[in-house]
């Protein structure tokens, strides 16, 4: 799944694009991977899984990043992401 990170916003939160798009806006700085740990803990919460079961495949120094999530579907994914 491609996913777009916007560090240093005012809250943590997470949402669905337009384009399909997972859009993360996280509070914390991107410094020492800092913003991807949070990344991955704020969607595992969202999603109901394991911080294990998500790993980021592309993008580990950029914004845009392509994550896998094991253990969930497709369907179980908009579902999480649209409550």
């Amino acid at each position: 799944m491609t996913v777009k990170v916007k560090p240093n916003s005012s809250m943590n939160k997470v949402a669905r694009g337009q384009d399909g798009t997972i859009l993360v806006w996280l509070t914390c700085a991107p410094v020492e991977g800092k913003a991807n740990r949070e990344m991955i803990k704020l969607l595992a919460r969202k999603l109901k899984v394991p911080q294990s079961a998500i790993s980021i495949e592309r993008g580990e120094r950029a914004k845009d990043k392509t994550i896998l999530i094991r253990g969930i579907s497709g369907q179980r994914v908009e579902q999480s992401l649209s409550d």
